[in-house]
């Protein structure tokens, strides 16, 4: 709208932010931290998380949290901050071979068995190979347990499958719009991402496929009802 109509006296601005579900997002953000503090190490600054909940049947962003405190930090970790996805890019890993499958370019299913045991390749920097949780090993498994399990080996093995370029498209389509690289690595979730942009992405799959724009803002009127936006 720029400046002068944003500030103006008697604009209207309508968000898609529900109350409810605003306060069970701040109470739920409170509560998490508060457990998580009673097992970390005290600290100079006080922890900190965000949250986002769409609604994946029309795409409107219904709760967000920046912070802890906006009173005490107004950075907006929700929509600023840029994180490692780690685990929660690996769903985009078994969507990219169930979608290529779909396109006639594989068979890969849920029930299609894959390797959990150990993986090593070759990179520019050397050889790498993942570990697992715990250090755990896993043998064969289905591709449904790989994502239940969190299984890095297999998610790997299933990358290197099906190539990462490919992996790319599919959270470019879903709404992942931070640097991506094809590394393999790249299959755990070591690029950084902002929970607005992964949960935007995560709605896409729960809506079946429908792709939303962030949004928080329905709509803007005049003082006088009439639409702007």
């Amino acid at each position: 709208l720029g400046n002068e109509k944003l500030y103006r006296t008697g604009y209207r601005y309508y968000t898609t932010i529900d109350p409810i579900h605003q306060a069970a997002a701040q109470e739920a953000v409170n509560a998490g931290l508060q457990e998580i503090q009673k097992m970390a190490r005290p600290a100079s600054e006080p922890l900190q998380a965000a949250l986002v909940a769409i609604d994946p049947r029309t795409g409107e962003m219904t709760a967000m949290i920046g912070g802890r405190d906006y009173g005490k930090s107004q950075f907006n970790r929700a929509a600023d901050a840029r994180r490692q996805a780690g685990s929660t890019f690996k769903p985009f890993v078994l969507l990219t071979a169930l979608s290529l499958t779909a396109q006639d370019k594989g068979d890969w299913t849920l029930s299609t068995i894959i390797s959990g045991e150990s993986i090593s390749i070759s990179t520019p920097k050397g050889m790498w190979t993942p570990r697992n949780f715990e250090g755990k090993n896993y043998g064969n498994m289905t591709t449904r347990k790989m994502i239940e399990n969190s299984v890095n080996t297999a998610t790997v093995r299933l990358a290197n499958e099906i190539g990462l370029e490919e992996i790319i498209k599919t959270a470019r389509a879903s709404g992942i719009t931070s640097t991506l690289l094809p590394v393999p690595s790249m299959s755990l979730g070591t690029f950084e991402v902002t929970p607005v942009e992964l949960a935007y992405a995560y709605a896409t799959i729960a809506s079946g496929g429908i792709r939303f724009n962030p949004s928080s803002v329905s709509s803007v009127t005049t003082a006088d009802r009439k639409s702007v936006v």
